[in-house]
């Protein structure tokens, strides 16, 4: 048997959730996902972690899709396409201005500029 937090604390699991959101203003789900990401994201980037799957399985994610959608959710790309825009970052906060091909390795429609990118019209222009 799991013992959780609302139960160490005496409330009901819909009552932290409510409780959580309020003073926090986020779910409890979301905050988590939020620090597993900054702990992969801490492991690839400062501990030299050498690829993306070692970072991910050291955070707790179970395979590569679920680091992809726990990714996705704040930042609208894949790891690899924000490796992309960190690089860049780095290169113009070093005066190197080569940028990457951000429009190909961030397909999720955020443009190079961080902005929403309109979807293209589907088959029929839906």
């Amino acid at each position: 048997m799991r013992i959780g937090v609302a139960d160490e604390v005496g409330w009901s699991r819909q009552h932290l959730n409510a409780r959580f959101r309020r003073e926090i203003g986020l779910p409890p789900k979301t905050v988590a996902r939020i620090a597993r990401l900054k702990r992969c994201l801490s492991l690839r980037y400062d501990t030299g972690l050498l690829s993306w799957a070692d970072a991910a399985a050291a955070s707790g994610y179970a395979d590569q899709p679920h680091l992809n959608r726990d990714f996705r959710m704040p930042t609208g790309c894949s790891p690899t396409g924000f490796h992309a825009l960190m690089t860049d970052r780095r290169r113009v906060l070093t005066g190197d201005h080569r940028m990457t091909h951000l429009r190909r390795r961030c397909p999720t429609g955020l443009s190079p500029e961080g902005v929403p990118r309109k979807r293209p019209a589907g088959p029929g222009g839906r």
